[in-house]
């Protein structure tokens, strides 16, 4: 219901802002020919439909919409505080007015610099004005229906010890605009009994949770440890976050090693969203966008020397030239990655099994291969579609994802994001040979979900370009 809800709510405000923002570009011309042209309205009539200006006014507000979705704005519509509103539309507006002076009005018979900056601010205001004002009606709008229905948040509380009220109370008595429920309580100890504190809520079985919560629609799962810095709850992460909802714990129940993860106000108090990644939506599209553009062309420019690739690994060894397996990624979903095949086709017929600097498995183009790392290029493929990012935590497979996560409860955090060809992992710790060192180089996957930055993206690519010229990949 409140994807649906989103849904509604975004094509609302994507129609909104084409308006609004042709309205406030409109103005702008009339206000625009007043100043350029001595304040006076004389020949306005035939300026307003000169072929440049209707052409102007038509592309403008629909290549605008690109500086929209960029900002993160549509990404989760509903809901949204006044002031987190007004501060992205500001920032929009002043992006949109900086990027029409530069292309559209720079050339404009300006007679004074002074003149100049005028009609960047008065271009600045137009768009924040008239923007905010069709976003702020829908919001208000929105904020009143939701008060008026019957809809929940309904919340599930998984425990490993017999909860104490107060948990319950923080949700029950949380504001929001929609009615708060406890949909269910599970408890993985099976300490049910003589706890009246829960006795008017379902209990839950944890092999029952995830139909339970798609049956009933369930809004978020909070996490209650039986102790400050009991990770062993964590492990929850790893088997539900393939839900879709929030799964969030109070900040006293996790120690400082987690205190990087992305807070919200959600439901009137402070919870740790541990699906939530520490980055802005505005980032968010920004590598999303630099992912999909830097895949496209690194596999343009490269593709006359995949012939040559697919010869070698052919004359080299019997079998397919591309390698495929199953993967985890974001939110827990599976997906096949894509490489050169760097190994014989019966590589892993006895089972799973790690390689290492000797290992006999991989062929001699195959070493050349993952010696410069040429062997991940396909996986550009895999970003395109969106499985994967150029950075982040490297894909596992589910037989390893298991026997990590029974030695790091939060190994789970890392689906929070896409999953990355190259990582601070890859680049501090380099390629796994076995499960200590598994272990060991999710630290740095930690690391990098809590100072997720753009900045941080491109100091990895760099030492990962560093890596591949220099030939030092294992």
């Amino acid at each position: 219901m409140f994807k649906k809800r989103n849904k509604t709510l975004r094509i609302a405000y994507v129609c909104s802002d084409v308006i609004m923002t042709s309205l406030a570009f409109f103005v702008f011309n009339i206000l625009r020919f007043v100043i350029l042209y001595g304040y006076n309205t004389h020949g306005l009539e035939e300026y307003l439909f000169s072929t440049k200006i209707v052409l102007e006014q038509f592309l403008v507000p629909i290549g605008l919409l690109f500086i929209y979705l960029l900002s993160g704005y549509y990404n989760n519509p509903f809901p949204r505080s006044r002031i987190s509103e007004f501060l992205v539309t500001a920032g929009s507006a002043a992006v949109n007015a900086l990027i029409i002076f530069m292309t559209l009005l720079i050339n404009d018979p300006t007679p004074r610099r002074r003149t100049e900056y005028l009609i960047v601010v008065l271009l600045f205001l137009l768009f924040l004005l008239f923007t905010y004002s069709g976003r702020l009606v829908i919001t208000n709008f929105a904020v009143k229906r939701a008060k008026k229905s019957n809809l929940t948040n309904k919340t599930i509380i998984i425990t490993n010890r017999e909860i104490n009220r107060h948990t319950i109370d923080m949700v029950l008595s949380a504001k929001s605009l929609y009615r708060n429920e406890i949909a269910g309580i599970v408890m993985l100890d099976g300490n049910q009994k003589g706890n009246e504190s829960i006795s008017e809520f379902p209990l839950i079985s944890s092999e029952t949770l995830k139909p339970f919560c798609r049956q009933e629609k369930v809004s978020q799962i909070v996490l209650a440890p039986g102790e400050a810095g009991d990770k062993s709850l964590l492990r929850m992460v790893n088997e539900y976050i393939d839900l879709g909802i929030p799964i969030k714990i109070a900040p006293h129940e996790i120690d400082y090693a987690m205190a990087g993860i992305r807070t919200n106000d959600i439901l009137g108090h402070t919870f740790i969203d541990l699906t939530a990644p520490r980055i802005s939506d505005f980032s968010k599209n920004i590598k999303r966008l630099c992912d999909v553009m830097l895949s496209i062309l690194v596999l343009i420019i490269l593709s006359p020397f995949f012939i040559i690739i697919a010869l070698m690994i052919k004359i080299d060894s019997n079998g397919p030239v591309f390698y495929t397996q199953e993967r985890i990624g974001r939110h827990r979903l599976p997906f096949r990655i894509i490489k050169f095949r760097t190994m014989i086709t019966d590589a892993e017929a006895n089972g799973p099994k790690l390689s290492s600097d000797t290992d006999t498995r991989v062929t001699k183009v195959g070493r050349w291969l993952r010696k410069f790392r040429i062997d991940e290029i396909p996986q550009m493929i895999n970003v395109i579609k969106g499985d994967m990012s150029i950075v982040g935590p490297r894909p596992e497979r589910e037989f390893y994802i298991r026997q990590i996560v029974k030695r790091v409860p939060y190994f789970g955090l890392i689906y929070q994001v896409r999953p990355g060809i190259t990582s601070w992992a890859m680049v501090k710790f380099g390629y796994a040979s076995n499960l200590d060192q598994m272990v060991e180089r999710t630290k740095f996957d930690m690391i990098y979900i809590n100072n997720m930055s753009l900045l941080l993206d491109l100091k990895i690519l760099l030492y990962t370009i560093k890596t591949v010229i220099s030939g030092e990949g294992k």
